[in-house]
């Protein structure tokens, strides 16, 4: 058996799909707007729940090299968690720290909070149902709505760290798109709702998959924990074919930069997909009369013209 075919096959096992470089800068740019992260106090705390090759932590470091940070790292893949504490030990400032796990993020008992979340946690149904069953009587705690056994485990990475965000603390999740529709997805909208910690969701185009792999269109969630408000609603756009390939001449300088639209939270009971293909088609309707509008310019008559047509006026 191939390296390659031995490679997917554990991939597939533990549900790894790994960042596009492109797309690990586009969600830090995110957390490093935090008020946490820019501010001068102390060491920062940056978790990266699923860590995989490293991408996001090195993507920071690209940006702000000389950032004090402990840096916090959780993965089952022995190999890879090795890996990345090699590529990053040479490059972290003095102050900083490296904190890596070969552990189960998820059954973690510790409740520190971060400055910085930057996480695309693992895509795999649940096979174990102790296993299953012990993180939904985890997860579900007081809430009344009930988690199904069906829950994807990238569900359960997102819920643990919607409590993990310090005040003044941001995260960026990239998720598949599935929770918009499933019955599972009820209780993640629920949890976000509740939260109001969801500023921006970032749509990807049907036309791109960033895995090879993973038969499912992907999202980008920008989490804010700010202390002014408890968000009602979010931003949101469907980011344009293309837009993190190579080729691509859009600019990722800056997710602010986007044009988004504002929605009010939709209600978790119903399928997202629907809300937001309606919305589109309403915005692609606006931009289009629009458009038509300003090529029909109103008749103004000129030079001669206009005479003639202002002795006309007054004979009437």
């Amino acid at each position: 058996m191939s390296q390659e075919v031995n490679r997917k096959n554990k991939n597939k096992f533990l549900g790894q799909f790994f960042t596009p470089e492109r797309v690990a800068g586009f969600l830090v740019d995110w957390i490093l707007g935090a008020e946490r992260i820019t501010s001068q106090e102390g060491l920062k705390r940056i978790l990266d729940p699923a860590i995989g090759n490293g991408i996001f932590f090195e993507s920071v470091l690209d940006k702000l090299p000389n950032l004090d940070a402990e840096w916090v790292g959780f993965d089952l893949d022995a190999q890879c968690l090795s890996a990345s504490r090699s590529a990053l030990e040479n490059r972290i400032s003095k102050a900083s720290i490296l904190s890596f796990y070969d552990r189960d993020f998820l059954l973690q008992k510790e409740n520190q909070r971060f400055d910085a979340i930057l996480c695309n946690p693992p895509y795999r149904k649940i096979s174990d149902k102790n296993y299953s069953r012990e993180l939904i009587q985890q997860f579900e705690g007081k809430s009344e709505r009930k988690l199904p056994g069906t829950a994807n485990l990238y569900v359960f990475f997102l819920l643990k760290c919607l409590n993990l965000i310090n005040v003044g603390g941001r995260a960026a999740f990239l998720v598949p798109q599935d929770f918009f529709n499933s019955g599972y997805g009820v209780f993640i909208k629920s949890a976000l709702q509740e939260s109001g910690l969801l500023h921006s969701l970032f749509l990807f185009s049907p036309q791109d998959s960033l895995f090879d792999e993973a038969i499912t269109s992907s999202c980008i969630l920008l989490l804010e924990n700010s202390e002014k408000e408890k968000k009602s609603g979010f931003y949101w756009t469907r980011l344009k074919p293309g837009f993190f390939s190579d080729t691509s001449k859009l600019p990722l300088s800056s997710v602010e930069s986007i044009q988004t639209n504002w929605i009010s939270f939709p209600d978790p009971e119903e399928k997202w997909s629907p809300i937001f293909h309606r919305l589109e088609k309403k915005t692609y309707t606006g931009e289009k009369k629009r458009i038509l509008k300003e090529k029909i310019q109103p008749f103004r008559p000129v030079d001669g013209v206009r005479k003639i047509y202002e002795r006309n006026s007054d004979r009437r």
